[in-house]
């Protein structure tokens, strides 16, 4: 790689490395065929079958909160059904260390960001376009929270009929255990990998060292590099040094001066983390 090109690469990806979750997250599943495979795999059967996934398209938008956007991405999907009828698709990464009870707060917060948006588009429109809601969670501790927005309130009033009553998907990536994640290639990669962010790092590597060297036979550089990036900023030194040695193993020529590179971009976005906070701070100040 070029000095020219390895500056280029580390402008990109600086800002990216020092929020790794986000990253990986909205640079695999902006892809259609990772996107069909995640959702075409976690909706429920009775939703899936009356859907045209071939119409499936990324929404360029966000509606995360800006104060909490280190702890959570998401991403909207438009798809149509085979009766024609457009539907949302609403995918919310939560990556905090402890599941938050306040998450169908949040989560009803922004589907109503969605719907409003969408109004403002559409003035003539009679009814509100379906929103399927889904929480994606990889954090250390298994989900543990009602996903029902009626239990929020006092436990003798949550049937009262004018109170919200609506309820989101949820898919417990460490709860699944690894041998359950579902999609293509890539995405299965992306959600081992961020299982291995927080839990049980070194089997679920090894798993994962095969189906990246797979996905590099396939000519993938860009989401090769991506997952091992990712893996790479979220992993400490003594388990990067194994993985590295492994994956030399998988795809040959892919240790030394490459890995050396991953390093380095690794260190920048750390660099440009904590320069984003001092500038954050004395802005605050």
């Amino acid at each position: 790689m070029s000095e020219h090109n390895q500056e280029g690469a580390a402008r990109e990806t600086a800002y990216d490395v020092s929020r790794p979750h986000d990253s990986l997250f909205r640079g695999v599943f902006s892809d259609q065929a990772a996107a069909v495979g995640l959702l075409r795999g976690y909706l429920p059967e009775s939703v899936g079958v009356r859907l045209r996934w071939s119409t499936l398209s990324l929404q360029n938008t966000s509606f995360v909160d800006p104060e909490l956007r280190d702890s959570a991405a998401d991403l909207l999907y438009e798809i149509r059904q085979h009766s024609g009828r457009r539907l949302w698709l609403y995918v919310l990464l939560e990556h905090q260390s402890e599941p938050d009870r306040w998450m169908r707060w949040r989560l009803l917060r922004y589907c109503c960001r969605i719907w409003e948006r969408d109004r403002r588009r559409n003035r003539r429109r009679l009814s509100l376009r379906p929103i399927v809601p889904m929480v994606l969670y990889h954090g250390p501790r298994r989900w543990s929270w009602p996903r029902e927005f009626a239990e929020l309130f006092p436990a003798g009033m949550q049937q009262w009929s004018w109170l919200p009553h609506w309820e989101h998907l949820l898919i417990d990536l460490g709860a699944l255990g690894p041998e359950r994640v579902r999609g293509e290639l890539k995405g299965r990669i992306a959600q081992l990998s961020m299982i291995a962010a927080y839990r049980d790092a070194r089997r679920i590597l090894r798993d994962v060292l095969p189906l990246l060297g797979e996905l590099y036979r396939r000519g993938e550089v860009d989401d090769f590099g991506r997952l091992v990036l990712y893996i790479y900023a979220t992993q400490k030194e003594e388990i990067r040094e194994q993985f590295a040695q492994g994956l030399h193993r998988q795809v040959p020529g892919s240790g030394g001066e490459v890995m050396n590179y991953l390093e380095q971009l690794v260190e920048q976005g750390r660099q440009a983390g904590r320069q984003e906070g001092r500038e954050a701070g004395r802005q605050e100040g």
